[in-house]
């Protein structure tokens, strides 16, 4: 359900010349865009909450949507960077337009067992002459550039999400 969470691994396979003109052939996990961390169900659905309850506050009548991508998944810094759309819809409106809303790159901090799950926390950018500095010390070096090109099709795409998973709630009853 998630955009990007495809997690497949890709293998490549690095070659070595060594002596006698034999060639080492090692396998190398290779982490792709396309193929980033899987996440469990739970998971998502965690990612998700967490996102709706700590980004916006609804107003009376709103409630709070969220759609992300994972850009990367550092289990062994217990981090999951992202990239989130959080947007309030008032439910009690025939349209599914937002009313406000927030798309920002995001460091979710994790701390996952063998059976458990838990956001501890996030970190976002600042906002204006911090912005880049802030993306380049919070991210890593391979997904830096995406983020700070991330484009209003990247936007686009989470946005339809977002607005398919708003008229469902509506269809459905649910606010």
């Amino acid at each position: 359900m998630r955009f990007g969470l495809t997690g497949m691994l890709v293998s490549a396979i690095v070659m070595a010349g060594c002596s006698n003109g034999t060639l080492n052939v090692q396998p190398l996990a290779v982490e792709t865009e396309a193929a980033k961390a899987e996440l469990a169900v739970s998971e998502e659905e965690a990612i998700e909450t967490y996102l709706t309850d700590n980004f916006l506050r609804p107003s009376a009548g709103e409630e709070i949507f969220a759609a992300y991508e994972i850009l990367e998944d550092d289990t062994q810094a217990g981090e999951i960077y992202a990239w989130g759309l959080i947007e309030a819809y008032d439910h009690t409106q025939e349209t599914t337009d937002s009313t406000k809303g927030v798309s920002i790159p995001l460091v979710l901090h994790v701390s996952r067992t063998n059976d458990s799950f838990e956001i501890t926390g996030h970190t976002t950018p600042r906002d204006g002459s911090y912005y880049v500095p802030d993306v380049r010390s919070l991210f890593p070096a391979p997904i830096q550039d995406k983020i700070l090109r991330y484009s209003s099709h990247h936007i686009h795409r989470l946005q339809k999400e977002m607005e398919d998973d708003v008229r469902t709630a509506k269809e459905s009853g649910t606010p």
